[in-house]
């Protein structure tokens, strides 16, 4: 792990780690730190659809294409999609296709009430909004001010409406929201380990005792807002780390203490992605085909006793 290390340049203990975890695809993940990251769209379909955004990147200098089978997902080639008329006028922003994936799993109804956890930037709120046509409620609770105005801001340009944001933190409990939510996700702070290539300071910043921290967070998050599911709802829980302490271990802290939660299939019958099923999780590993960022999600339903 030594060669690696210093090949790939990683702080000995993540490259030991991520050798440990993941043996033969250990390279190819270390790799993909060092890479440029793509960048996929979301398309406001509330504003335009695909093919009109396509056709408009293109008369502005930027090659983007559909990416099957997420449906409003774009891929850019070529060009710099922000600085455009389109992006201008909110007809779609950036968004991973991990991201998007996820929200397509959730794909929330117009009936549905729906919590964002943790939600800055906004991106997932923003996709919800779409899905559910501006119509039913979407909650995101955020406690930092700098990324609400910055959520603020990116809603009013999308023309999206139906997202209430709540400035607060989610280790404190909303009694109003007991039982609530059909539909409630916690983007989990993580080590973000899954997102190297974009944030290439988390290879020497982060120390490995800090990986000890964050599930202490994360079970602390989930266990605030377990609450707020109703019976029959579903509690997402998603991160953009590829470090099993913080993924798989904290699902099976939380079901051994919340026995009316159990885990299910997040995958469902998507048969399009099922070499990032493991069991009932969903995990992409930096370095995979589809290019999209490391990304863990797992999904729990509350039971109707």
């Amino acid at each position: 792990s030594e060669y690696f290390s210093i090949k790939y340049s990683y702080e000995p203990w993540m490259a030991d780690m991520i050798m440990k975890e993941y043996g033969g695809d250990a390279e190819r993940i270390l790799a993909a730190g060092n890479q440029k990251p793509p960048v996929f769209l979301k398309v406001n379909d509330i504003k335009a659809g695909d093919t009109d955004i396509i056709k408009l990147l293109k008369k502005q200098g930027v090659e983007a294409e559909a990416v099957k089978p997420v449906k409003g997902c774009l891929f850019v080639k070529r060009g710099d999609a922000v600085r455009t008329d389109a992006h201008e006028q909110g007809m779609f922003y950036v968004q991973d296709l991990s991201s998007q994936i996820l929200c397509g799993f959730i794909s929330p109804s117009s009936k549905d009430a729906v919590i964002d956890v943790a939600s800055a930037p906004g991106g997932k709120a923003a996709n919800f909004a779409i899905a559910m046509k501006n119509r039913g409620q979407i909650i995101a609770v955020e406690p930092e001010k700098p990324r609400i105005l910055l959520m603020e801001q990116n809603f009013v340009r999308l023309g999206i409406t139906n997202v209430r944001i709540l400035g607060l933190d989610a280790t404190v409990d909303i009694p109003e929201f007991h039982g609530k939510g059909e539909k409630v996700l916690v983007d989990a702070p993580c080590s973000a380990l899954g997102v190297i290539r974009r944030h290439p300071e988390k290879k020497w910043c982060i120390k490995e005792e800090e990986l000890k921290e964050f599930p202490k967070l994360q079970l602390a998050i989930l266990n605030t807002v377990k609450n707020w599911v109703k019976k029959g709802g579903a509690l997402y829980y998603s991160t953009c780390t590829i470090n099993p302490g913080e993924n798989r271990a904290v699902i099976e802290k939380f079901l051994e203490k919340n026995r009316e939660f159990r885990a299910v299939d997040i995958c469902g019958k998507a048969v399009k992605f099922k070499e990032y099923k493991k069991g009932k999780y969903f995990l992409s590993l930096p370095g995979n085909k589809d290019n999209m960022d490391g990304f863990f999600m797992a999904k729990m339903v509350r039971g109707r006793t």
